[in-house]
């Protein structure tokens, strides 16, 4: 079986595998490396409880081959579940910090993973997105009366099966004063990584000494982000 977008996790029900018979697996990645494998005997010789196929490694699973690995052996694959696609909610601000509050944001895009979509804004064929700063739908703007500080909810970021490994989340924003702009830009890194909850990250810039602060926070409790909190960009 191959799947269309690599996949954390499939979860399978094999039927008909008696407890005198068996039931092989080998799991692959997208390069062909063989990821895990196991040989699992039946128990009811009718349909049997799920199991959970995950690789050993930690790698996206591209492939998996089932066999009967001894003459006899034979068996039914009742049913394969797993995500064909993820998604994550991003709420993402930015807010000028001239002390005179003449700045506003001019625009905000985004920098996603290879193959991720957002659920607004406009592709820009490089791997970024260009947000709408005007509410949409779901997809909302609330602009501070006093900062000027741009808050966007209701975006959702979705990448094709259920990714594994660790995944970076860029935000540029660029604040107008006149005719006068500076843009500066967060990242913030999801998934496995040395600190699987990280701390909120600032960064401040303007023309003269910083209008923007552009703050990132997100956790993730578990080793893979198909498993991980919904991140928050802020």
């Amino acid at each position: 079986m191959t799947f269309d977008a690599p996949v954390a996790s499939a979860t399978v029900r094999f039927a008909w595998l008696h407890t005198g018979e068996r039931a092989t697996y080998n799991l692959f990645d997208s390069a062909g490396n063989l990821i895990g494998s196991n040989t699992i005997a039946g128990i009811t010789d009718s349909v049997d409880p799920a199991i959970t196929l995950t690789s050993s490694t930690g790698a996206a699973i591209s492939r998996i081959e089932f066999t009967a690995p001894r003459a006899g052996d034979d068996y039914l694959i009742n049913s394969i579940e797993f995500a064909s696609s993820t998604s994550y909610p991003l709420t993402i601000t930015a807010t000028p910090s001239d002390i005179d509050y003449s700045e506003s944001i001019a625009s905000i895009t985004v920098a996603v993973p290879a193959g991720a979509t957002l659920s607004a804004g406009s592709a820009n064929g490089d791997g970024t997105w260009t947000l709408p700063l005007t509410s949409s739908g779901s997809y909302s703007i609330t602009i501070d009366p006093t900062t000027q500080g741009v808050s966007i909810g209701g975006l959702t970021m979705t990448l094709p099966g259920n990714p594994v490994g660790s995944l970076s989340v860029t935000v540029t924003a660029t604040a107008q004063d006149g005719t006068d702009t500076e843009s500066n830009s967060a990242t913030i890194t999801i998934g496995d990584t040395t600190a699987p909850e990280t701390a909120d990250v600032a960064v401040v810039a303007n023309e003269d000494s910083g209008p923007i602060t552009i703050t990132l926070s997100a956790a993730d409790t578990a080793s893979s982000i198909a498993n991980s909190p919904s991140p928050a960009c802020r």
